[in-house]
Order: C-alpha cells, then sequence, then structure tokens
C-alpha cells in the first residue's frame, strides 16, 4: 500500500525515521519529502509546516505526485479535555475547523473501528479534532465545543488534509499526540520560531530564547515532552503498518 504520512513539523516523525531508516530526502519548495518503505508499504512523509494553508498546498502536491491508498496525519496536539496524560494518543472520528467562532465538521467514518483494532496493540482513545486558522487561548477554543463532545484536541493543520482527501474520495485518518494540557497555552511568541511557511528555524528560536530568557524552562519542557509524544506515534503508525 502506498501510504503519504503527514506532519507538520520534522520534530513530529522524529521517532518514526529512527524507525524507518528512510532511503532518500528531498526539498520540494516550502516542504520536507522523505521516501521510506516499511514492511510491505511505500511511504512518503511530507512535513508541511505549520498552519491550514501550508498542510492543503503540501497535500495537493503529495496526491499529483504519489497517489496515495491513504493519508494519514500525524503530530503533536493540545488537550482540550481534563485529566490529559503527555503523550496520550487520540484518534479522530471528526474534524472541526474554527473559523470566525463557527465550527465546519466532517466526519471520519472509517476511525470508530480502527481505534478498536489499535487499541489491542496500543492506548488510543477516539476523539474530535478542532483546527485553528489562527493562535487562540484554550479557554476561548473550549467555549466553542459541543458538550457531548470526548477527547477534543486542538490543533493547526488536520481540517484542510480531511476536506481535500474527502474531495478525492481518498482513505484518511489523523492522530495527535498530547503535549500540552488542557489547563495549558504554548507561549503564543514561540510561534515566532517558524519562517513565513511555517518551517522550524533553530537560528530563529535561538535568538527568540536569547531575547526572552523565561520561555528557555517552556522550551526545554516542550522539548521533553516531544519525545514522549513522538515515540507515540510511531508505536500507532507502525501498528498501523501492521493491520492494514
Amino acid at each position: 500500500m502506498k501510504i503519504a504520512v503527514v506532519c507538520a513539523f520534522p520534530h513530529e516523525s522524529k521517532a518514526i525515521l529512527k524507525h524507518l531508516k528512510p532511503q532518500r530526502y528531498s526539498q520540494e519548495g516550502a516542504f520536507r519529502v522523505i521516501r521510506a518503505t516499511y514492511l510491505s508499504h511505500k511511504i512518503l512523509l511530507v512535513a508541511t509546516g505549520m498552519g491550514t494553508r501550508n498542510a492543503e498546498e503540501a497535500l495537493e502536491w503529495v496526491l499529483q505526485v504519489f497517489d496515495p491508498a491513504l493519508v494519514l496525519s500525524i503530530g503533536f496536539g493540545g488537550a482540550l479535555y481534563e485529566n490529559a496524560d503527555i503523550g496520550d494518543l487520540i484518534m479522530a472520528t471528526s474534524i472541526s475547523l474554527v473559523s470566525g467562532g463557527v465550527l465546519k465538521t466532517i466526519q471520519i467514518p472509517d476511525a470508530c473501528a480502527l481505534v478498536d483494532k489499535l487499541r489491542g496493540n496500543t492506548t488510543i482513545r477516539a476523539g474530535h479534532f478542532l483546527t485553528l486558522e489562527r493562535w487562540m487561548e484554550k479557554e476561548t477554543v473550549k467555549g466553542l465545543l459541543p458538550p457531548e463532545i470526548a477527547f477534543p484536541v486542538c490543533d493547526m493543520e488536520t481540517f484542510p488534509l480531511a476536506k481535500l482527501t474527502r474531495q478525492r474520495q481518498l482513505p484518511f485518518l489523523a492522530v495527535r499526540s498530547i503535549t500540552d494540557r488542557a489547563d495549558e497555552d504554548i507561549p503564543r511568541a514561540l510561534l515566532r520560531v517558524n519562517d513565513a511557511s511555517g518551517n522550524y528555524r533553530s537560528l530563529r528560536a535561538i535568538f527568540l530564547l536569547l531575547g526572552k530568557p523565561w520561555l528557555i524552562p517552556v522550551a526545554i519542557r516542550l522539548g521533553r515532552r516531544s519525545r514522549v509524544a513522538s515515540e507515540n506515534l510511531w508505536r500507532t503508525v507502525e501498528t498501523l503498518a501492521k493491520i492494514l
């Protein structure tokens, strides 16, 4: 099977790359592309950069050149539910775009059955993703949630991926590993480490932390959590590859 794996940043897929042993790297415009084979699957992994526009542009390129049988969106997410643990895995059964205070929602009908299959090998829950067009405080986002939604998670890329694959009638799955709890907001200032294409730039991060040293412990904590979250994402990809 040809599987397109899409993430926002390379560090989200760090553990995946360690196990996949990539065969070829390339740079396609603003985004990074890695080709690999795992079991009997051909995998194209794309780091799109942050934001809905970058995610959509990258996936359009993927659909043109790779013709995947499945699109899998992976990455880190912010919990909007109580008692979240770092590294919790949530698979989207529905995804909403938060636009002007209004929710536009897409259902992912195959996800519930797949979550049940995955549970035998890893701890994962079915949940709801809210894709933000811009940074928002979690208390504001939680105020938009219908009360019946279980295990909501916020991110900034998933909705356009789900929309585009739906238009092409392609199977789509989305998994997030939690890096920040419901009562924690990642400081908006940390978004400045990304360039205009939404890609992480280490030099920007260095200058930002030198100018705002109070962010250093926050960045260290996020780095530690990212390692846990990335390892858990690999376990999901590994299990999916075995059951698909």
